[in-house]
């Protein structure tokens, strides 16, 4: 069975791109693997907030488990959906799972950190 890998960063893009990558998995009949890959964040200032990365954790489990409802709803169950939560470095993670689920596509949507307002949004084949 294809899969198609989906990574998302709970933006509005990355939500443009699970949508596309829904549509993508209706068209061909693949399975979608949803991914959030969480780093801790860095204390810029005297003051730190207390943050564990199993409370971020947990709060991203959350809002991937909202966003799989949503496409299995869109999909009216015809796709399966698996989600995958992970710390770590971005690219780094994303290419374990790619390793790992061998898609046959991975799309990304994410807001852009230097550039507000630009959407990154891309989907590529999976090449070893």
């Amino acid at each position: 069975m294809k899969k198609i890998l989906i990574a998302t960063d709970f933006s509005e893009a990355s939500y443009n791109a699970a949508s596309y990558g829904t549509d993508m998995a209706l068209a061909i009949g693949a399975d979608i693997v949803l991914l959030h890959v969480f780093q801790l964040p860095v204390p810029s200032s005297e003051v730190s907030i207390a943050l564990s990365a199993e409370d971020i954790r947990e709060e991203a489990e959350e809002m991937i488990a909202e966003l799989k409802e949503k496409m299995e709803h869109k999909t009216l169950g015809k796709i399966n959906v698996t989600t995958a939560v992970t710390m770590g470095a971005y690219f780094d993670e994303l290419t374990t799972a790619c390793e790992r689920i061998k898609p046959y596509t991975v799309v990304i949507g994410a807001r852009a950190k230097l550039q507000p307002g630009v959407l990154c949004l891309a989907a590529m084949p999976f090449i070893q």
